[in-house]
């Protein structure tokens, strides 16, 4: 079984109107829209609450599930951020849109918090800094990279190193130079990005969250997107392979697949 907690909130600023998601088995293949029932929708999901955010908390058997996200009203259209908590595995999260020619939009977004400690805030470019791996299915993939800070910038600058990780799951001593495959700008500021190209399958990348100084502590997150999948970043050395996924702005639609052990 995997225990997840489900988050939806809305980013637009509207909190008077009703809110809520439902969560039910999912057999189809991907290709196409729900078929939803009355029986589905008694499945699982949030209480519905006149909020600008539901949450629930659920415990899950192995398998793939329909995430289905509503406003009280119909024709009504907003932002939203769909967030997916657990400490089980590393959940996949597939949005399907379907437009006037049942065309569908694929996004996959993975998300990891982190934070620098007094053990691990090891300054500009230095190993000792949080280390994250990211995986992805073979082929090249346009991916956006993303480091926030959780609070502000404190005169700091910021920076997020991808790098060859030729390792076996362990943390790597010393980044090399030669293996320094992309990087965000250097800034002082709370947050970087950047669209990168990388290619999956055998190749596995080493991701460095760094500030200028070491010493300096603070939470931060880290955001892998792309629109094939499913992206998997897990911190190095932390024990914990769980992660948060997060949709992408658009109608409140979509389907969550999540893959774990039952």
């Amino acid at each position: 079984m995997c225990e997840v907690e489900v988050h939806l909130e809305r980013t637009d600023g509207v909190k008077d109107e009703g809110l809520v998601f439902f969560l039910f088995p999912y057999e189809g293949d991907g290709s196409q829209g729900l078929n939803i029932t009355k029986a589905s929708l008694a499945t699982w999901g949030s209480p519905f609450k006149k909020s600008h955010k539901v949450s629930s908390w659920h415990e899950l058997e192995g398998g793939r599930y329909a995430l289905l996200a509503c406003m009280q009203h119909a024709s009504l259209r907003g932002d939203f951020e769909l967030r997916i908590e657990t400490e089980d595995f590393n959940p996949m999260l597939k949005e399907l849109r379907s437009g006037t020619e049942g065309e569908e939009r694929h996004m996959f977004t993975s998300v990891s918090q982190g934070a620098w400690t007094t053990e691990t805030a090891g300054g500009y470019k230095k190993s000792s800094n949080p280390q994250y791996l990211l995986t992805l299915p073979p082929g090249s993939h346009q991916l956006n990279i993303h480091c926030e800070r959780g609070g502000p910038h404190g005169g700091q600058g910021l920076v997020l190193f991808v790098y060859r990780y030729k390792g076996n799951g362990a943390r790597v001593e010393k980044v090399e130079a030669d293996d320094l495959v992309e990087q965000t700008s250097f800034k002082i500021s709370t947050v970087v990005e950047k669209d990168v190209t990388l290619t999956g399958g055998a190749n596995r990348y080493l991701l460095l969250p760094c500030l200028k100084s070491a010493k300096v502590q603070g939470a931060f997150s880290i955001t892998v997107s792309g629109k094939e999948g499913p992206l998997a970043l897990a911190q190095l050395g932390s024990g914990a392979m769980g992660a948060m996924v997060r949709a992408l702005d658009g109608d409140i639609a979509g389907i969550a697949k999540t893959q774990c052990t039952s």
